[in-house]
């Protein structure tokens, strides 16, 4: 049976659908967001918990993530796709003297039961000189906040200086009163923020006395961090009320 061939209006015709076609996948694949720090993991929850994050932010946490699970695991292919902030893990500050936003949070992946402690920092100036230069972290939890068990963990501070070393207020944490606790926030190497949860009971609150006595609770963790023999200012307090 002979095959009719086609002609050449009909050619066109085809040509140019295929033309359109591939023309469209290169432009969905121009338009899709990219990751400009690399490949990462990313977190199923921000917008439950960090509602004002850039993308970029989201970007260098989801790479730090990435990286430090790379490091933790046997395999090179790393494929997770349920990692979540854990509930009451995350702290935000912004400091407006400085205009820089910075904060924490737990993330949990329960497919390869591992845990890890994010944070991170931005500005709505990219060129704010007051950023440390680090705009995400990723670090191994305190024993105590592991759910899935102990996996050896391994991050990019295990090779220079010891967890204790990095600062002296560490050997006194976690810290805690009736009122008040204090955990770390280990930044880098040579920074270490703290966040506070101040606990609020209703001796606490009545008769308007809210506010004297938050300001009451800030005075006595600044005063117990000089006691120590060290100076508040040079820790970002993280202020959490509950």
């Amino acid at each position: 049976m002979k095959i009719r061939e086609l002609e050449p209006k009909q050619k066109i015709i085809i040509v140019s659908i295929i033309v359109v076609f591939i023309s469209l996948i290169v432009l969905l694949f121009l338009l899709l967001p990219k990751n400009g720090y690399g490949s990462g993991i990313s977190v199923n929850n921000y917008d439950k918990y960090i509602k004002n994050l850039p993308t970029d932010r989201k970007n260098s946490i989801n790479s730090a993530l990435y990286k430090i699970v790379a490091t933790n695991s046997q395999t090179d292919n790393i494929n997770v796709n349920d990692a979540t902030i854990r509930d009451g893990s995350a702290k935000y500050s912004y400091d407006r003297t400085t205009n820089v936003n910075s904060g924490s949070f737990i993330v949990d992946m329960e497919s390869i039961k591992q845990s890890y402690m994010i944070s991170y920092e931005w500005s709505s100036d990219s060129k704010n000189s007051n950023l440390s230069g680090y705009s995400a972290i990723a670090t191994c939890l305190a024993s105590a906040d592991f759910i899935y068990g102990e996996f050896g963990c391994v991050d990019s501070f295990a090779n220079s200086k010891s967890y204790t070393e990095r600062d002296p207020i560490l050997k006194y944490l976690p810290y805690s009163t009736f009122n008040l606790s204090v955990t770390a926030n280990v930044i880098s190497n040579d920074r270490v923020d703290l966040n506070v949860n101040i606990i609020l009971y209703s001796s606490d609150t009545r008769d308007g006395q809210r506010d004297i006595s938050i300001a009451k609770y800030k005075t006595e963790i600044v005063e117990w961090i000089r006691s120590l023999g060290l100076n508040p200012d040079d820790y970002l307090i993280i202020y959490s009320i509950k």
